[in-house]
């Protein structure tokens, strides 16, 4: 008999996939996510400040794409210190346009465990994103700035500062786009497992019945969406990613494919999921989980760019 945890996380992981909808016409809006689809390497520069006094420097390969069908874009980094190639970091961008809100909407998985979510804006004529955090560290705000300066150089930065205008944390990077690669060098080594940061949280270890491939039937009751009601049936696999700290899924009825990010925000104190799909519900994507009152200072958080 399945635990009410893994019971929790099949309806969370299997719901996406309404049965009967037709997909929603993309916004205009992803054009401009664009911009980033390719390879990338950046030259990144931790500035001095109060989580971090000494400057650290860092060196990235990046890779961006659109999946699935197109509604999101999915940037997977691989991030060395520089002068200490043994350290390595993994993230995870996911980045879409909330039709709803009006805003893009950013979610960062890292293979230190932590999560975070951004919203923000596009100014074409300046060709600057500009996000903050939904949820940052009390009495402080996050600002995250991506400039393109042309179609092969982005320039960026990332401050947390307190309401009296103490700088936290404070990060800026150039990024250069890479050309004539082998088609996304950065895979092998960013899907290769890793050792996660000990200890690891027992909560990530209830997510290992989500590994590999699982027969999945969906039952439909009559609704407005579906008045007849129905099942369909589809295979859902998953696989451990960044050091085996989060596990990424996918599921799919015929061309409507979803993918599932889910994990156990080590800040929050909650388990979350993000879910991408084309379908009509995929307006509604979110991170889902019980925020409990309070949060960490936000340092574990803030060593990798966006």
């Amino acid at each position: 008999m399945k635990s009410p945890t893994m019971i929790v996380f099949c309806v969370a992981l299997c719901c996406g996939s309404a049965f009967g909808q037709e997909p929603r016409q993309k916004p205009k809006e992803l054009e401009a996510l664009g911009q980033y689809v390719g390879d990338w390497t950046s030259d990144v520069t931790s500035k001095p400040a109060e989580w971090t006094p000494r400057e650290i420097k860092y060196r990235t390969s990046n890779h961006a794409e659109f999946v699935p069908n197109g509604w999101f874009l999915r940037h997977i980094e691989v991030n060395h210190i520089v002068g200490e190639p043994d350290k390595i970091a993994k993230s995870l961008f996911v980045w879409t346009f909330d039709a709803s809100s009006k805003k893009y909407v950013g979610w960062s998985f890292q293979s230190s465990g932590n999560m975070s979510k951004v919203t923000g804006t596009w100014d074409a004529a300046s060709k600057t994103f500009s996000h903050v955090d939904s949820n940052p560290p009390p009495s402080m705000t996050v600002k995250l700035t991506e400039t393109f300066a042309s179609n092969d150089s982005i320039n960026g930065s990332l401050l947390f500062a307190r309401n009296d205008g103490v700088k936290m944390f404070d990060m800026v990077w150039t990024r250069t786009r890479q050309k004539g690669l082998a088609p996304n060098p950065v895979q092998v080594q960013w899907a290769k497992i890793g050792t996660p940061i000990q200890p690891l949280p027992d909560e990530v270890k209830k997510l290992n019945p989500f590994i590999g491939p699982k027969d999945v039937e969906f039952i439909h009751r009559p609704s407005v969406v579906s008045p007849q009601g129905g099942s369909s049936k589809t295979v859902s696999s998953g696989e451990w990613i960044l050091d085996g700290r989060f596990v990424l899924a996918r599921s799919g009825l015929g061309d409507k494919e979803s993918l599932f990010v889910t994990g156990y925000d080590t800040n929050q104190k909650a388990f979350r999921y993000v879910r991408m799909g084309p379908t009509e519900n995929s307006k509604k994507t979110s991170v889902s989980g019980t925020r409990p009152p309070g949060r960490s200072n936000g340092r574990e958080s803030v060593t990798r760019p966006v």
